[in-house]
């Protein structure tokens, strides 16, 4: 059933989607009252429907043809047209935004690296860069842990899936960093800067793949170049696969190894148990993901009229999926306010990586690499503290941080 027209206006007066602050201002309180009170939020501003219960975000990954990706995902494709097609070549397919069935065929173009048995095979790998990273830290020293962990992790595995070089590595990162800004709080002119200022990156991996074609290896690049040779994806669509797994492969990661340092500083019981057991990592990790939700939401755009929790929806309205609500959902998780590594996960686990055909290739590799840092943490660092205040990026896609030092402790 609708909700009541006075409750929705009170609560629109309290939601800002298109404000950074909104979401780093501690959210929760709200995102509750929008679950038990208006679940199915009407957003004035862009015309969309918000969502924020764990079964209603269900919804709309279970039916594809419904609830479509083509017409944009991000609050920033709603605000100023399909801005993530516009930082990639024309004529790409982009897989996150291609339904059924072509999005599946996509898809298993980069499938295969991202497989939960061949990222098992990174195990020693990501274990070798892990150790490198934390063995430079200085225990009681300042430690800037956004640059030198959170981001040089994910950077080193995405350069090292891709087939690039070392010494590549910082052109790489600067790219992410520029295409990750098509979620953030800026406007149309700068995307637009920013978009037409990729075309560095495409001829520079032009050459890397007329490379793989004359030298194969066992790399993702590898395999694009081969999918295009077999006429399974185009070149612009190759281009795009490629900047996509660059700045999601880091991302998503970055954000939940920046995360963890703040939540177990905050938390340092939490840090303890892990400290004393450090199997718990993997379901740590699963806990980090849900508390934290390195992404915020995502869009849907609705092609026939439809409802979901009892509110009509029109054909061509929006739906925003809030994740980071979804994962306090307390018809689903006991105790959901309370971060606890030992949650039994069970029974639901959490939407930090979507749901259903669009959810996140890249989960066992960001899964993997954040377990490992919690293990090689608990095996060196007694405690870990914020040195200063965190300052989080103006992003309305990624819950991100700008700054964030810590001090470790033996």
């Amino acid at each position: 059933m609708p909700a009541d027209p006075a409750v929705v206006a009170d609560l629109s007066e309290l939601v800002r989607l298109e404000d950074p602050d909104f979401y780093s201002d501690d959210p929760f309180p709200l995102y509750a009252r929008l679950r038990r009170e208006s679940p199915v939020h009407y957003y004035e501003p862009l015309d969309l429907w918000l969502l924020t219960r764990y079964e209603d975000i269900r919804e709309v990954g279970r039916t594809p043809l419904i609830f479509s990706s083509s017409d944009g995902i991000l609050l920033n494709d709603f605000r100023y047209g399909n801005v993530v097609a516009s930082f990639f070549p024309p004529n790409a397919e982009n897989f996150a935004l291609d339904g059924p069935p072509r999005h599946a065929e996509l898809r298993k173009a980069i499938r295969t690296p991202f497989s939960p048995v061949n990222v098992a095979k990174l195990n020693e790998q990501v274990r070798s860069v892990v150790v490198e990273i934390l063995d430079a830290i200085v225990p009681g020293e300042d430690t800037d842990w956004l640059t030198d962990v959170a981001m040089a992790v994910p950077s080193v595995m995405i350069a090292t899936l891709l087939g690039m070089p070392p010494e590549d590595r910082p052109l790489l990162d600067g790219w992410a960093n520029e295409i990750i800004k098509m979620g953030a709080a800026v406007g149309k002119e700068e995307l637009a800067e920013v978009a037409a200022g990729l075309g560095g990156m495409y001829a520079y991996f032009a050459d890397q793949l007329a490379d793989r074609r004359r030298n194969p290896g066992t790399d993702l690049l590898t395999a694009l170049a081969q999918a295009e040779d077999a006429g399974a994806l185009n070149n612009e669509t190759v281009h795009m696969m490629v900047a996509g797994v660059l700045s999601a492969g880091n991302e998503t990661t970055r954000n939940l190894v920046a995360g963890l340092a703040v939540a177990f500083s905050e938390h340092p019981e939490q840090y303890a148990r892990l400290v004393t057991d450090p199997t718990l990592a993997r379901n740590a990790t699963d806990e980090l993901l849900r508390w934290i939700t390195p992404v915020r939401g995502f869009g849907r755009t609705v092609t026939e009229d439809t409802e979901i929790g009892g509110q009509a929806m029109r054909r061509g309205q929006r739906v925003y999926m809030l994740y980071g609500a979804a994962n306090r959902d307390e018809t689903v998780f006991a105790d959901p306010e309370t971060f606890d590594i030992g949650r039994d996960f069970r029974e639901a686990m959490h939407l930090s990586f979507g749901f259903g055909e669009h959810s996140c290739i890249g989960s066992s590799l960001a899964r993997l690499e954040t377990a490992t840092v919690l293990e090689e943490m608990a095996r060196r660092f007694r405690s870990i503290e914020l040195a200063g205040t965190p300052r989080r990026h103006a992003q309305l896609l990624a819950n991100a941080y700008e700054s964030l030092h810590v001090t470790v402790r033996v």
